[in-house]
């Protein structure tokens, strides 16, 4: 695939509305997930970034809701609430110095089920 400036992240990656995208490499992996964030918020779509393994903690200026608790009931009710503020959060279990350590991949498969995002 060739990938050409004038094309945004979304039409690069042939992205729908409703799409899981996972992010695996070397390098850049967390500027790409921000960055296609607030491209697709920039459109009017709800995102939500989260990780199965460390990303580092936003800063302020890029993301505004970080939402960090156990993998349960009540951290998806704390994401669909933080989604009537805001069209991007950031969700992990906890934060460790400035790491958001990321939920398990049957914890991110509930989160991607969830009908209203």
């Amino acid at each position: 695939m060739r990938i050409e400036a004038k094309n945004s992240l979304y039409t690069a990656f042939a992205l729908g509305k409703h799409e899981l995208v996972s992010l695996v490499g070397a390098g850049g992996k967390t500027s790409l997930m921000y960055g296609l964030g607030r491209e697709l918020s920039g459109i009017g779509w709800k995102v939500l970034l989260t990780t199965t393994t460390r990303i580092i903690y936003p800063e302020a200026s890029k993301v505004r809701d970080v939402i960090l608790g156990d993998e349960t009931t009540d951290t998806i009710g704390q994401i669909s609430h933080a989604f009537e503020r805001r069209d991007v959060v950031v969700a992990g279990k906890q934060q460790l110095g400035n790491k958001v350590i990321g939920f398990s991949p049957a914890f991110v498969d509930r989160l991607y089920a969830q009908p209203d995002w």
